[in-house]
């Protein structure tokens, strides 16, 4: 994920720690089921890489059976196939028929980019439609949707938003990832807030080390969806991943029900190292 990235010789003026939870967020968590354990979900961004034969993968392996492969190393993956089209019933049932190996794994999907991007959520029921039937084919292996807003949608664009979101179908799981400045200031911010929770919206936090406050730290459902794009220093990464295991373990136990966490990496072969680290950190 090239949001938001930094040259290295500017991460040592960054503060990587993460912020205090405002008191919405510690709400809803406390108006959540404590006693249902949360299920964490954690993976990457992509399903394999050629960086990863030979390494992470079998040196034989190709790239048709990559999936095959990570899903013997993680539950689940931030699915981009889906952003870039519409994909078929008979794509996503291929998809899922190679995640035989762990009857556990999700799929998080991201939004058709047709929809995001080109359309900018209006005149965008039809293929919405397409699009949410077509991932019926996941069955009980699809986890909850991102869709992506990039810079350019601005708050300007807030009617339209909250008309897209209004119009879905009832019950479709659903994070919302906002890049555009504007919509982190407090009133803005406040008022997307309370749209999402009136719908039953996640927040998506994005932690990129030159967008600070894109790191925002609301939680409009007992529901999290982290994308975490790495520095590309190991060292730091993975102390910024401990930030990140103190703020999960101290959700975990305010009543947070479930997790996806995504490391979407510029450099794709730091991506499973990370993904590990995370995963041994928390016990997983």
């Amino acid at each position: 994920m090239e949001f938001g990235r930094l040259d290295p010789n500017q991460l040592s003026d960054i503060d990587f720690s993460l912020p205090s939870d405002p008191q919405g967020t510690l709400n809803v968590l406390a108006s959540s089921e404590v006693a249902i354990p949360t299920k964490i979900y954690i993976g990457c961004g992509r399903r394999g890489h050629k960086t990863w034969i030979g390494n992470f993968y079998p040196s034989k392996i190709t790239e048709k059976d990559f999936l095959n492969e990570y899903v013997k190393h993680f539950n689940s993956i931030e699915l981009r196939d889906t952003f870039y089209q519409v994909c078929t019933v008979e794509k996503i049932a291929a998809l899922e028929a190679q995640t035989i190996a762990n009857p556990d794994f999700l799929f998080y999907p991201l939004m058709p980019q047709s929809i995001s991007h080109i359309r900018r959520l209006r005149n965008a029921e039809a293929i919405t439609i397409e699009h949410i039937n077509s991932l019926t084919a996941f069955g009980k292996k699809l986890g909850p949707s991102l869709l992506q807003l990039g810079e350019h949608f601005s708050p300007k664009n807030i009617a339209h938003l909250e008309d897209y979101l209004v119009a879905l179908p009832e019950h479709f799981d659903l994070f919302v990832e906002l890049r555009n400045k504007a919509w982190f200031e407090q009133d803005i911010l406040t008022k997307v807030i309370e749209i999402f929770k009136a719908k039953d919206i996640g927040f998506a936090i994005t932690d990129t080390p030159g967008r600070r406050d894109v790191l925002h730290m609301n939680l409009t459902t007992p529901h999290a969806f982290v994308r975490f794009s790495p520095s590309g220093n190991p060292t730091v990464d993975k102390r910024r991943l401990d930030f990140w295991c103190e703020k999960i373990d101290y959700w975990k136990s305010a009543g947070l029900r479930s997790l996806g966490f995504f490391i979407n990496h510029p450099e794709p072969h730091f991506e499973p190292e990370l993904c590990e680290y995370m995963i041994r950190k928390l016990g997983l």
